[in-house]
This record gives C-alpha cells, structure tokens and sequence, in this order.
C-alpha cells in the first residue's frame, strides 16, 4: 500500500537429531493454488538456513503470496 515494498525472510532450524527434509509451497494470491509451486530441500541436524527475500530468491515471483512449509521426514 502507498508504494511500500515488502519482502519476506524464512528461517528454519532442525532441532531434530536426523536429517531433516521439507517442501516450501509458494500460494499466490487470487490464484488457484490446487497445482502450486513446491520447491524440496533438505537440513541436517541441528543447522539452520535462512531464505532472504524468499519469495524472489527461491521461487523468483514478486507480489502477494503465503508460504506453506511441510516436513516430509524428520522433525
């Protein structure tokens, strides 16, 4: 609004004491979101990563949009 520009930074941390794999869905806004973009990574254990500007850095998309974060092994 106004001409602000806002970005989003994601961090995620494995507390757990395996590696960890995980799937960031990117939902844009007024879109049919059935088929969304998913993108797979993996963490080992105890590490963290941060994604700056998340939405441009990772799924190269800039405008309105939700993240859906999914564990689909580890903790």
């Amino acid at each position: 609004a106004a001409g602000t520009n806002w970005r989003t930074d994601l961090e995620v941390y494995n507390l757990g004491d395996v590696m960890a794999q995980y799937e960031i869905a990117l939902l844009i806004r007024d879109e049919d979101n059935s088929s969304p973009t998913i993108v797979s990574f993996h963490l080992h254990a105890g590490q963290a990563v941060r994604y700056n500007d998340i939405l441009n850095s990772v799924f190269g998309f800039n405008g309105s949009a939700a993240l859906w974060v999914r564990v689909t092994t580890g903790l």
